[in-house]
C-alpha cells in the first residue's frame, strides 16, 4: 500500500532556503516521519513531561552559538615557551 520512504517529507520554509538541518524537525514529529506511528502529532499530542525541554532548539554545530566544552583537568603536556629558560640533559 506504501511505498516506504516516498510519501512522508518535510517541507522547509523559505525562511531556511539551502540552509536546512534534519534537526530542524522537532521530535514529537520524528516517530512520523520514521515510520514509528502512523498517527501525527497533530490528530494525537505526545506526553509532555517534566523534564523535558519546552520549545524545539535546532542543532548549532559549526556556528557561533555551538556548544564548546571546556576542560577542568590540567594539560598533561605543557606547551614550549621560549621565553623561559630550557633544562638540559646535563643540568639535571
Amino acid at each position: 500500500e506504501y511505498f516506504h520512504g516516498r510519501n512522508r517529507w518535510v517541507e522547509y520554509s523559505d525562511d531556511a532556503y539551502l540552509d536546512y538541518d534534519a534537526s530542524q524537525i522537532p521530535a514529537e514529529w520524528h516517530g512520523w516521519m520514521h515510520y514509528t506511528t502512523d498517527i501525527p502529532p497533530t490528530v494525537k499530542p505526545p506526553v509532555k513531561y517534566k523534564w523535558m525541554c519546552d520549545e524545539h532548539r535546532v542543532n548549532f554545530t559549526g556556528t557561533h552559538l555551538q556548544y564548546v566544552p571546556y576542560s577542568t583537568t590540567r594539560e598533561k603536556i605543557q606547551k614550549w615557551d621560549k621565553r623561559l629558560p630550557q633544562i638540559t640533559a646535563s643540568e639535571k
